[in-house]
């Protein structure tokens, strides 16, 4: 269902390292105002309706209907140069009948 590469699960370790907050990183669906929605990650308490899944010693957090319908998700780590890294979540997420709450 989640599926994180070597070097992701590299980067969230060191994240979840340095952070004071839940130890739980949750997927969410991001509508910024008519631009393509995308699946962004979160320091983040579960929510009420998310499934837990832990991957490589990592939990995270997704809604139930949202992973239903973007499994598999895949979570990669990039570096271009020094100035431009980050995280890559890619998945099968149809962008029609998605119901947000």
């Amino acid at each position: 269902m989640i599926e994180v590469t070597e070097k992701a699960t590299e980067k969230i370790r060191e994240f979840l390292q340095s952070q004071a907050g839940p130890g739980n990183i949750r997927i969410l669906l991001q509508d910024k105002g008519g631009k393509r929605p995308f699946l962004r990650m979160f320091f983040a308490e579960p929510g009420e309706n998310d499934t837990i899944i832990t991957e490589q010693g990592i939990t995270f957090s997704v809604d139930k209907e949202l992973l239903e319908i973007a499994k598999p998700i895949r979570i990669d780590y990039a570096e271009i140069d020094e100035q431009q890294a980050g995280f890559q979540i890619t998945s099968r997420l149809p962008m029609v009948g998605f119901r947000r709450r």
